[in-house]
């Protein structure tokens, strides 16, 4: 029976989804036995999201020094709950209320479509400029596997979410990836992970490629449908990329919160994260999720830098400091817009979030 090392383990890649996030990460940070763990906010546009970097942010405080938060962009262009700060304000506005680093979703095929902006559009410079020059850490997701883009490989789950992008109206592969490059080739210093892998996890010799083109950039071995199976297909070369690449490879999984009470959530995503490092702590043969898998058994020396020492590297020994007053006025701004566009339960969820706030400043008291 497998039983994970006493590695520290730090996980880059974690989303909050609503209120019962809050209990139910709190049950994934102590049964995965974390030492950190870092929590995004996906926000958007409209009503979806809205509460999701402040929610992000109490989380934080109600555990010191053990979680980190990435905050989301809102588009100011479309939505009935309007954000008026252009991009670079607001990510400036996330950093002074206590986030560690921004996360964007911009780049995957469906929010890509939906936005219509390209990665590269002048809109975002002045955002891609502010996180240069103050090496602020951004978790990017660009692209998807390739595969959904095949009429004949995608699978039926991804086709029942609508990840299916071979109908001529999303944007192809290539281009996505020639966007994000032209965002590099004009930001070289920006200090980004690339979710997934960069889903190049079958094209080892073209991101061992584009790392050395780009110093600055990392990437995530965050579970997607292929990865793994991709790895395992090239065992030797993929065991020997983590050890040449090791100082460029963040730990993340992909949990989910949830937006319901998952009490037993903790429980069930430690199969996830012991799967994970078996896979890289050994050279064991298993199956995972239906797939057949054979780790990698890396060295000591790889596994400390994969499982936390390069997220502490990217994103800061500790946390950054949440200044409560300040992470209750922005909670007071969104409460303000939800009221004005009329939406009743967003602005229950930031009051709640509100209060929650108050209640740690009274316990702080």
């Amino acid at each position: 029976m497998y039983e994970r090392s006493e590695l520290p383990l730090v996980d880059c890649h974690v989303h909050m989804r609503g209120m019962a996030s809050l209990e139910n990460l709190s049950g994934v940070l102590r049964e995965c036995e974390y030492d950190a763990m870092n929590v995004l906010s996906i926000a958007l546009r409209g009503d979806r999201g809205v509460s999701l970097n402040v929610l992000g942010l109490l989380f934080k405080l109600m555990h010191p020094g053990a979680v980190y938060a990435f905050g989301g962009l809102r588009h100011p262009e479309s939505g009935d709950i309007v954000e008026t700060l252009p991009y670079a304000e607001q990510a400036r506005r996330l950093m002074k209320v206590g986030c560690d680093g921004i996360k964007l979703i911009e780049g995957k095929p469906t929010t890509r479509k939906m936005l219509d902006r390209p990665l590269d559009s002048p809109g975002y410079d002045p955002f891609y400029s502010y996180l240069e020059k103050e090496s602020v850490p951004l978790l990017f997701h660009v692209n998807d596997p390739e595969s959904f883009w095949d009429p004949d490989r995608v699978s039926p789950g991804a086709r029942a979410k609508g990840w299916f992008y071979g109908d001529g109206t999303f944007p192809s592969r290539e281009q996505i990836y020639g966007e994000a490059e032209n965002v590099l080739r004009r930001h070289p210093n920006l200090r980004v992970v690339f979710a997934h892998f960069y889903f190049l996890s079958a094209e080892l010799d073209r991101l061992e490629t584009f790392l050395a083109e780009h110093p600055t950039v990392c990437v995530d071995i965050t579970p997607n449908s292929e990865m793994y199976v991709h790895f395992t297909a090239q065992r030797e070369r993929a065991r020997q990329f983590f050890i040449d690449h090791a100082d460029r490879i963040l730990f993340g999984t992909d949990i989910s919160g949830g937006r319901e009470p998952e009490p037993d959530l903790g429980r069930r995503e430690r199969e996830r994260v012991w799967n994970m490092c078996r896979f890289l702590e050994t050279d064991d043969e298993f199956t995972w999720w239906g797939m057949d898998l054979k780790g990698l058994g890396l060295p000591r020396a790889a596994l400390e830098a994969v499982c936390a020492g390069n997220f502490r590297r990217w994103a800061g020994r500790e946390p950054a400091p949440v200044p409560l007053d300040a992470a209750m006025g922005e909670c007071g701004r969104l409460m303000i817009a939800a009221e004005e566009a009329g939406k009743k339960a967003v602005f229950s969820e930031l009051k709640s979030i509100r209060e929650r706030f108050r209640r740690l400043a009274s316990e702080a008291s």
